[in-house]
C-alpha cells in the first residue's frame, strides 16, 4: 500500500466531524483519486484506537445478492423472514462481536451496495449504532439508502480532489527512495493528471520505463523501480 500523503487537510476533516458527532463519512470522487486509500486510513485509525472494524466492499457481481458486502457477518443457520430481519440479525451479529467497543463500517463503492446492504449501512448511521466511512464513485448512482446517509443520516459528504503537482511528486519520490529528474517528474505530473492510480500505473510499467518516466531517479534508478512495483501491487 502506497503512503498517505497530500490528504492532511481531508483527514483531519473527517477526524473533526468524527469527533463532533457526525455518523460517519462519505468520501466521494472520480476513479484513481485516492478515496479508498483516505477511508482505509480512517479505519486504521478507529482500530488502533481500539474500535470494532468492520471493510467491506461492493462489487458488481454483488449487487444483485442481498447482504452481498456483509454476507460475513449473517449468523449461520439464521433465515428471517423478511430484509428487515437480516438487517437486525447482522446488527445483532456486530453488537455481539464489538462487545463494548465502537462500531465502525467502512465500505469501498457503496454506489454499488445492494438494497439490503446499503438499508443496514444507513440503519447503522441513523440509529447511531456506528459510524460510516464510505466511499462512492463519481458520475455514478447511488441507491437511494446510501444518498440518504449525506442528505438525511448525518454523514459528512467530502469530495476528493486530484492531488496538486506538489504532493504527486512528494508521493512518488517517498515510494522510490529517491529524487526525480527534472523530464520525470513533469512527465508523470503531465500523464497522470494528479491521479495517484494513474502515477501508480506509470510507476509500475518497468518493463518500459522510457515510456513511463519510472526509471529516471538518482541512484539506483532499476533498484527503485523493483520497491516501487512491489508498493503499487
Amino acid at each position: 500500500m502506497w503512503p498517505l500523503i497530500g490528504r492532511d487537510r481531508e483527514l483531519a476533516r473527517i477526524r473533526e466531524v468524527l469527533a463532533a458527532g457526525a455518523s460517519g463519512a462519505v468520501i466521494g470522487g472520480a476513479v484513481g483519486v485516492g478515496k479508498t486509500r483516505l477511508a482505509r486510513q480512517v479505519l486504521d485509525d478507529a482500530a488502533s484506537a481500539g474500535a470494532f472494524v468492520v471493510q467491506a466492499r461492493a462489487t458488481r457481481s454483488s449487487v444483485g445478492i442481498p447482504l452481498g458486502a456483509f454476507g460475513a457477518y449473517v449468523p449461520a443457520g439464521v433465515q428471517p423472514a423478511s430484509d428487515a430481519g437480516y438487517v437486525q440479525a447482522v446488527i445483532a451479529a456486530l453488537r455481539e462481536q464489538a462487545g463494548d467497543r465502537e462500531i465502525m463500517l467502512g465500505v469501498d463503492d457503496a454506489q454499488l451496495l445492494d438494497p439490503v446492504s446499503a438499508t443496514l449501512l444507513l440503519h447503522v448511521a441513523e440509529h447511531a449504532i456506528g459510524s460510516v466511512i464510505a466511499t462512492i464513485r463519481a458520475g455514478e448512482r447511488c441507491p437511494d439508502a446510501v444518498t440518504e446517509l449525506w442528505k438525511d443520516a448525518g454523514c459528512a459528504l467530502l469530495e476528493l480532489q486530484v492531488l496538486a503537482d506538489a504532493q504527486l511528486v512528494e508521493l512518488i519520490e517517498t515510494v522510490l527512495g529517491g529524487p526525480l529528474q527534472h523530464d520525470a517528474r513533469r512527465c508523470i505530473v503531465k500523464r497522470s493528471h494528479g491521479n495517484v492510480l494513474y502515477a501508480q500505473q506509470l510507476v509500475a510499467q518497468r518493463s518500459r520505463p522510457t515510456r513511463s518516466c519510472a526509471a529516471t531517479v538518482s541512484g539506483n534508478s532499476l533498484d527503485s523501480r523493483r520497491r516501487a512495483t512491489r508498493c503499487a501491487n
